[in-house]
């Protein structure tokens, strides 16, 4: 009876002792799983670190490029207002000075006031 008891326990015994090896095994595998996913994860975090600062590094060149086409473009519209604004005041005189002349020589504006004749006029546009 003793033996079948000793027989038994020592059973019992290897039998705990296989699934306390079987629950440590499993531990350690787990273990070994997360610690691979969390290398992973801190590999892919530094990726996504290097990405953002790429695309950060990228945006700001951009932004500063812009904002270089934009100082170009507004110098180039305020060069070609005070060139616009040069040859309005160019034709103004023009405009006054051939007024002046008009009023001031009567065979000028005579001259001015003149029809073209239709032989010009006709050489001029090409019709014959």
């Amino acid at each position: 009876m003793i033996a079948r008891l000793l027989g038994g326990l020592c059973a019992a015994l290897a039998l705990a002792a296989g699934v306390q090896t079987w629950r440590l095994h499993s531990a350690r595998a787990d273990v070994d799983r997360l610690q691979s996913e969390a290398a992973t994860f801190a590999g892919l975090r530094a990726l996504d670190a290097a990405a953002l600062t790429a695309l950060r590094d990228a945006n700001k060149r951009l932004a500063d490029a812009a904002r270089a086409d934009e100082t170009a473009a507004a110098a180039a519209a305020e060069r070609l207002q005070a060139e616009r604004d040069r040859l309005a005041a160019a034709l103004d005189r023009e405009r006054k000075r051939r007024a002046d002349l008009y009023r001031s020589d009567t065979d000028a504006k005579t001259w001015a006031d003149a029809a073209v004749p239709a032989a010009v006029a006709r050489s001029l546009s090409g019709a014959d």
